[in-house]
């Protein structure tokens, strides 16, 4: 049975923990694909309230070698910065075991990571290697799911999964809503602005998803009928 887990690690083991400091509402979110890189960098995602302050941040914390802004929007700015030492152990550590990364966040509590696993015993393994490093993760959850659980978990990752469940329960997603983003974020004890991000992205995945299928769908018909 494939394991999953979300695992919350202070902004001091791994990086970006003066940005943190200087930037008390920072939200980061890295791009997925870049935790399956083997390179020094990786493309993140940052969100404050205070975003002229981004680059003197990044620029003063020692954690951050190089870095670069990319593009940016109204509330978010991606940026391209050098990977710490840190953060490619722990990317190193969970490969090492047969994990997946399958998302990364961040804000001043620290950072999350979603892992996949073949079986309990590796992530079990992992666990001891952890603290082998010096790496004190907090578990928010240990779950495991049948193969017939995959296709949901490969459209959305398990916190996105668990706020839209959350979302939807409370009527958030009612009219006029029945709850707000803040009760929702006090309920499942994390940042507005990191639940909102989670949400946004978690409706995208299902809207492409749902897009998709109908459109391969009508694809494959006007196949068949020429």
């Amino acid at each position: 049975m494939t394991t999953y887990s979300i695992l919350t690690i202070p902004l001091e083991e791994i990086a970006l923990a003066e940005t943190a400091e200087r930037l008390p509402d920072v939200y980061f979110y890295v791009e997925q694909t870049a935790m399956a890189d083997t390179d020094d960098t990786l493309n993140l995602w940052i969100s404050t309230e205070n975003p002229s302050a981004i680059g003197g941040a990044l620029g003063s914390d020692p954690s951050v070698t190089d870095y670069e802004r990319l593009k940016g929007s109204d509330d978010e700015y991606l940026y391209r910065i050098t990977l710490s030492k840190e953060i490619r152990l722990v990317r190193e550590l969970v490969h090492s075991y047969d994990g997946t990364i399958t998302e990364v966040y961040g804000d001043a509590d620290g950072w999350t990571l979603e892992v996949r696993f073949p079986d309990r015993e590796k992530f079990s393994d992992l666990d001891q290697e952890f603290e082998e490093f010096g790496i004190s993760p907090t578990y928010q959850s240990i779950e495991s799911f049948d193969d017939s659980d995959e296709e949901l978990m490969s459209v959305l990752t398990e916190s996105q999964r668990r706020s839209i469940e959350l979302a939807v329960e409370e009527g958030y997603y009612q009219v006029p809503r029945e709850a707000s983003l803040k009760d929702l974020a006090t309920e499942m004890g994390i940042s507005h602005q990191a639940l909102s991000e989670r949400l946004r992205r978690a409706e995208k995945q299902l809207a492409e998803e749902q897009i998709a299928g109908p459109l391969d769908d009508t694809s494959d018909q006007r196949e068949r009928n020429v």
